[in-house]
This record gives C-alpha cells, structure tokens and sequence, in this order.
C-alpha cells in the first residue's frame, strides 16, 4: 500500500520503494541473527536413491508444482499490467497486493492443525482449484477495483500450496535427503515460474490478457480435476467425515 502510493504521489516514488525495501531487508537480517538456528548438516545426497523416490505420487505431485509455479508467476507477471489497462491506480495495486496476504498471515499460523483436519492431497488440489477461479474471475472483472476479492484468495492458495508441498516432499523422501528433495521442490516452482513468464508474455502480447488468463485457469483445472481423480481415495472423503476432523482449537 505505501510503495503504490508513493509511485503515484512522489515524483520518486520508485526510489522511495528501493529505500523502504533495503531498510527491510537490513531489519530482516539483523532479526535473523537474533535467532538461535540449530540446523543439522544432511547426509551427502545419493541421486540414484532419489530418482527412485521419483515415481508414481511424485510424478503427479510434480505436475501440481509446474502448474502452480508457472501460472503463479504468470499472475504476479501480467497482472497489474491488465489493471493498468483498466485504469488502476497504483495505489489501488498496493491495497491489492496487501489483500493478498491477508489470509496468508492466518493460514500459516494455523497451518498445523489444517494440514491435520484437511490431508496434504486435499490441500493441493483445494490450491490449484481455487488457482483455476482466481484466473476465471479475472476474465470477467470489469472495473479494477473487482480484482480484490480475487486476490484474497492467494492467501488460501499459496498458504495450502506451500504448507502442502514441503510437507508432501518430506515424507515421500528418501530418509537422509530431505534437503535435497525440498531443493527439487523449490527448482521445480521456480523454474516452471520463469517458463510461465516467457510463455504469457508471447499469449499476452499477441492473444491478450483474457486468452492469456482463460489458459491459465483451464489448465490449473484439469490439473486439479486430473489429480484428484489419481488420489480420489484421499480427496473424497465422505462430507461429514471432513467436518467433524476440522477444529482450529484442537491439538
């Protein structure tokens, strides 16, 4: 919220953001060295173990991740560029961007006891579900302001995807390289991201935002239609069952 308003009222704007990121930044790494981090060296890694552990539910779990990766990126990429075509303010980009991890905050925290009450499978394909509605709805937004309540939603869909995925990887991990398998997980989402952006920017350029995100929300769909189907034992489970296993006040 204040790096759009200072865009848009401050003749430097763009600096004042540079300035504000850096003083967070520096925050940031006097904070972490308040912490007493005890990390444990992992075992030398054995890529023939790993590419045994590739098989089966991770291969489907690393389509999940390639999607996510690259139609999230796609939305962080062309986004604001299509509010800017509906004439959004900066401002208004900002307050986007902070509704956006409003829920993220919540759902971290209780993300223990929702990884509990809902299963790793049901989490990622609830992510990429909602990821294939937030696409859709920018396809029908006609104001920029009607861009908020879709923006919401990241705090649900990242907060499920992330929490999910590094706990998905951990346990179907080979014992020893858990470390290993988290910097597969991360190369994946991120390298995907990057193939995202090439992607929308040639679908943007030529076909528009529109096409571009009407793809975006068709494939997030049937990945999460195909993914359930793969895991229907553990993402169908009987309405009620859901319901009584879900307490944010249980431990």
């Amino acid at each position: 919220i204040v790096g759009g308003w200072l865009i848009q009222n401050w003749g430097e704007g763009f600096r004042g953001c540079a300035m504000l990121y850096a003083v967070s930044m520096v925050v940031n790494i006097v904070m972490l060295q308040m912490m007493d981090l005890k990390i444990k060296r992992p075992q030398s890694p054995s890529w023939r173990e790993m590419a045994k552990a590739v098989q089966g539910d991770m291969i489907s779990f690393f389509v999940v991740v390639i999607a996510m990766g690259a139609t999230l990126n796609v939305q962080s990429s062309f986004l604001f560029l299509y509010l800017q075509s509906l004439g959004s303010s900066t401002t208004l980009m900002g307050v986007s961007l902070f509704f956006s991890v409003i829920l993220e905050i919540l759902f971290f925290f209780f993300a223990r006891r929702i990884v509990r009450a809902m299963g790793l499978t049901r989490l990622l394909v609830l992510a990429i579900g909602l990821m294939s509605l937030r696409f859709a709805g920018y396809c029908f937004i006609t104001k920029a302001w009607m861009v908020l309540p879709f923006e919401t939603l990241h705090g649900i869909i990242f907060g499920a995807f992330w929490t999910a995925g590094i706990e998905y990887t951990r346990q179907h991990s080979p014992k020893g390289m858990e470390a290993a398998a988290q910097g597969v997980f991360s190369g994946l989402f991120l390298g995907s991201g990057a193939l995202g952006t090439i992607f929308g920017g040639f679908v943007f350029g030529s076909l528009g935002p529109l096409a571009l995100f009407g793809m975006c929300s068709g494939v997030d769909l049937l990945v999460a239609i195909g993914f359930a189907l793969l895991h229907w034992r553990e993402t169908m489970p009987s309405l009620f069952s859901f319901l009584t296993s879900f307490s944010f006040f249980s431990f």
